[in-house]
């Protein structure tokens, strides 16, 4: 077990499809790094030696360096080669979809981004983190009462 802070970092060049993520994933318990492109989520990957990346999420298209080139840079580096990926896009490509899969990403994610959706592929992820079955457990009250 690390003794490192754990991290989830974030890549999207939308600041406001960003404040989405890292609202949800801060309210679902995760600890976030994010960034506005790939080039400078890359740049903190590349460069860090304190924080244990628990999970990475990010946009597919974005300038400097899109989410493909990142990903092909993070898994050429061995303490990143198991750490789950997630792919953000709007678009609802098959040959996009394929060609992340071929990277070995464990979920892509159509956006808009909804709550439930992003909770599914986390739990797929991280069945046992008591931070999402908390958020799994406070938002099927919310939609009971609003239901």
């Amino acid at each position: 077990m690390s003794d490192k802070a754990k991290v989830v970092v974030v890549a999207e060049d939308s600041a406001p499809n960003r404040a989405i993520l890292v609202t949800l994933l801060t309210k679902m318990g995760f600890t976030v790094e994010e960034f506005p492109n790939g080039e400078d989520a890359w740049k903190f990957l590349a460069e860090n030696k304190t924080k244990e990346v628990q999970l990475i999420i990010t946009d597919y298209m974005m300038p400097k360096m899109n989410g493909i080139q990142m990903i092909e840079r993070v898994r050429e580096v061995e303490q990143y080669r198991n750490v789950p990926i997630f792919v953000s896009s709007a678009i609802n490509d098959k040959e996009v979809v394929l060609q992340a899969k071929s990277l070995q990403v464990s979920g892509y994610l159509l956006k808009p981004i909804r709550s439930d959706a992003l909770l599914k592929r986390l739990l797929e992820v991280f069945p046992d983190h008591q931070g999402l079955l908390a958020f799994q457990r406070r938002d099927a009250s919310w939609t009971r009462k609003s239901g």
